[in-house]
């Protein structure tokens, strides 16, 4: 139950107290009844969520912790790294630490050849990666989303090709599912004589649709030639070593040449990042509804 604390019913917790010590203290001096009920995570509770957004909010807290000793107070303790002060939340630079130790390995994978030699907006790139997830909000659909997005970029989606590797013994005589003729790789999936020209089609409709984002948002008006001062990016030729093509942008890269052609005109960062989202969005939904759930 809910109870409703004055200022005569505080606790002192210190370092000796548990959180257990503590709780069982507040039963038993209000003399209450304590019931658990199990709430089911990522259900839309609203204390569940209360909960999980005061948990983040310290995990990204700006507050840095300083230890003192409670036998000696004339002793402080500030957390170092490499005999650098932490200038952060502990939780916050271990995440940091953390991500950027991952970052790097991904990264420097040999398959990401392609992405050093090209400039790469990785900000942006991750943002969509997320969906743009809120920080305070944790859900199995954003996750299952995000999983899958991850499928795209990695190009660990399972087509026939990355099938094999699993069962070949299943797998070994079997072809594209819709031309029946090609071997289906992550490439032929863009680029199958069967769809490729719906990936043409969302390829205009996205282009159009990053022109209509500038001026409703910017009020910003550019002809579609604008755009095609970028051909590289706009090519179905998909060169796993070399320049930057739609496959790369249908993967969820997002190109820094893009992202500068677009803050010309805009001349605003956060409305450029809400234009490339948009335009990423669309283009990873289309995909799924009209060429890769089509071919399963």
């Amino acid at each position: 139950m809910d109870y409703p604390f004055t200022a005569r019913q505080t606790f002192k917790i210190t370092s000796n107290n548990n959180l257990w010590t503590t709780l069982f203290a507040i039963i038993h001096h209000n003399q209450l009844d304590l019931t658990l009920v199990k709430v089911k995570a990522h259900a839309n509770h609203p204390y569940n969520d209360r909960a999980d957004q005061v948990a983040r909010d310290a995990h990204t807290s700006d507050y840095i912790t300083e230890f003192v000793d409670n036998n000696n107070f004339c002793l402080n303790y500030v957390p170092l790294w490499n005999g650098i002060r932490i200038e952060k939340s502990p939780r916050q630079f271990l995440t940091d630490l953390s991500w950027n130790r991952g970052f790097e390995q991904f990264y420097n994978l040999y398959r990401n050849h392609k992405y050093r030699t090209n400039n790469i907006d990785w900000q942006l790139t991750f943002s969509h990666l997320c969906d743009d997830e809120s920080s305070t909000i944790t859900s199995f659909t954003n996750s299952r989303k995000k999983a899958h997005r991850i499928k795209f970029l990695t190009e660990e989606l399972p087509t026939i090709e990355h099938m094999k590797k699993r069962r070949y013994d299943l797998y070994e005589f079997s072809k594209c599912p819709l031309c029946h003729y090609c071997v289906e790789s992550f490439n032929h999936v863009f680029t199958c004589s069967k769809q490729k020209d719906i990936v043409i089609d969302i390829r205009q409709k996205s282009q159009r649709l990053l022109l209509k984002l500038m001026y409703d948002h910017a009020n910003v008006k550019v002809e579609s030639s604008y755009l095609s001062q970028l051909p590289n990016i706009w090519t179905l030729n998909y060169h796993p070593q070399d320049s930057l093509s739609f496959i790369d942008i249908i993967k969820g890269f997002v190109p820094r040449l893009l992202t500068d052609k677009i803050n010309a005109k805009v001349k605003h960062q956060e409305m450029t990042s809400l234009i490339i989202s948009n335009f990423m969005n669309y283009i990873y939904t289309d995909i799924c509804l009209r060429v890769w759930n089509v071919r399963c």
